[in-house]
């Protein structure tokens, strides 16, 4: 079997095309595809079919739905061994879940899953400073496009957050590659194709800075300028924006024409025309104490936080009762496994002074900022800033630590949209966000470890001298750690 999402949706069998043709099958496949071997579960389906309006027979309908998939294209697991590897004869099988469905296939029958590969090497080798090489694999990578992802199937809210993440890793693999040619040298090869580029997508100002230096090398410097201004008209009109500080700097190394934008082969020229690239956000508090009676709830954490085929970030949820520890357990967590998110660790708390919840919008505002994106920009909406942030992390590793949320609507807007990305939050109880992947309860410490808290923070002696006499102490607090923060600063 072949699965081919990177455009028409296409699906071939023994050679044959098996594509399932009646709407709402193609677009139930479709994200088992894109989900291909982790669970999706079954409010997610009746989410991306129906969304807040599903009939009364929803369960049967998808349960038709599933057999005749299973029937088509011969996914029928009760033919085949029930493990995740994927059937006996290497064929793919549709398996029934506790929860939900699993697609068990080889992730290189997906094309989706093959340029991730191809891209995510072609990006390395660029990195390590071999264009020639990224040129050819982001090339490869780029030829298993055939158009828009799933540009004909009509996709609710899952299918439209993925095809979003395809679609920008296939605009910075375009990227990549223009910057490796433009390295090489072979900025005439590229001309012709940014022209395109840069008329389909007017504000896009890193696709118009690089036509400007392959204009400019090419000895149309006047082009160049013409480029230049009519990109800063544009974002006038559209956006009320002043071009970026990157293009500004074009546009005066090609007035100045002083051979700062000249190629010269063996060096990082053509990086000029690439988007500036402020410091990772590193928003995590200070750790502060160490925890005390937590160790399997912080196992719990970092366990929901570990790499895994899922269909995207991984969402922990902290839940318990005010002062029982949540916020420091979060954050613990996130210095835990901050090295796995090179890209950022934003940290927001989501409620006021006054117990009351903050707007998700002005959250994401503080987190577009923190990447380097000009408060002018940042759009009004919070649908608008949720999406520019989910474009942001499609192709990143980032960690968001939230603490304190109070009600379930500020969570969705927050989560970021890459696989390797991933969410902790703090929240007084439990969630009911089909998002949520790791629920980790928090109860009262136990009487010993309440003891041993208070002495890692007064020390011994203050308590009395035994832990006997620090258990005393202790016990007027309920095992809540705040409440023995609060006994050990008077």
């Amino acid at each position: 079997m072949r699965i081919d999402l990177l455009g028409p949706l296409r699906v071939t069998l023994d050679g044959a095309v098996v594509t399932p043709s009646a709407p709402k099958i193609r677009r139930v496949f479709s994200l088992f595809a894109l989900c291909a071997n982790h669970i999706v579960r079954t409010e997610q389906l009746i989410e991306e079919l129906w969304e807040e309006d599903p009939p009364s027979s929803v369960k049967t309908t998808l349960q038709t739905y599933v057999y005749q998939l299973r029937k088509s294209l011969c996914l029928d697991a009760a033919q085949r061994p029930r493990d995740r590897g994927g059937a006996g004869d290497g064929r793919p099988v549709l398996l029934t879940l506790t929860g939900g469905y699993l697609l068990s296939v080889d992730p290189e029958v997906l094309d989706a899953n093959r340029f991730d590969r191809e891209a995510q090497r072609g990006w390395g080798e660029l990195d390590a400073g071999d264009p020639e090489a990224a040129y050819r694999t982001l090339d490869d990578a780029l030829g298993l496009w055939r158009g828009p992802a799933l540009v004909d199937v009509n996709p609710g809210p899952l299918l439209q957050a993925e095809a979003l993440r395809l679609d920008e890793m296939r605009k910075n693999a375009l990227e990549h590659r223009i910057d490796a040619a433009l390295r090489l040298g072979r900025h005439q090869e590229v001309l012709g194709e940014l022209t395109r580029l840069a008329a389909q997508q007017p504000t896009h100002e890193g696709f118009q800075a690089k036509l400007m230096l392959a204009l400019y090398r090419s000895g149309r410097r006047s082009e160049a300028l013409r480029v230049y201004q009519r990109t800063r008209a544009a974002l006038a009109k559209e956006l009320g924006l002043d071009p970026a500080v990157e293009l500004q700097r074009v546009h005066r190394a090609v007035l100045a024409a002083n051979g700062s934008l000249d190629h010269r082969a063996g060096t990082a020229v053509a990086r000029q025309a690439r988007p500036s690239r402020p410091e990772p956000p590193r928003q995590l508090p200070s750790a502060g104490p160490r925890l005390v009676g937590r160790t399997a709830e912080l196992d719990a954490v970092l366990a929901g936080l570990r790499p895994a085929d899922r269909h995207g970030p991984a969402v922990v949820t902290v839940e318990g009762p005010p002062g029982s520890g949540k916020s420091a357990l979060c954050v613990h967590a996130g210095h835990e496994v901050r090295e796995r998110y090179p890209d950022g660790q934003f940290h927001a708390v989501l409620a006021d002074g006054e117990g009351q919840p903050v707007d998700p919008g002005d959250v994401l505002a503080g987190f577009l900022r923190a990447v380097g994106i000009p408060a002018a920009q940042i759009p009004d909406s919070v649908d608008e800033r949720s999406r520019w942030f989910r474009t942001w992390t499609a192709v990143r590793q980032v960690l968001v630590v939230l603490d304190d949320l109070v009600e379930d609507r500020q969570l969705a807007p927050l989560v970021p949209a890459g696989r390797d990305c991933g969410v902790v939050v703090a929240s007084r109880r439990r969630l009911s966000d089909p998002g949520v992947s790791t629920a980790v309860g928090l109860r009262p410490l136990a009487p010993a470890d309440g003891a041993r808290l208070l002495v890692d923070l007064i020390g011994v002696d203050r308590v009395g001298g035994s832990l006997e006499d620090a258990h005393r102490l202790a016990v007027p607090c309920d095992g809540l750690p705040l409440a023995l923060h609060t006994v050990a600063i008077r």
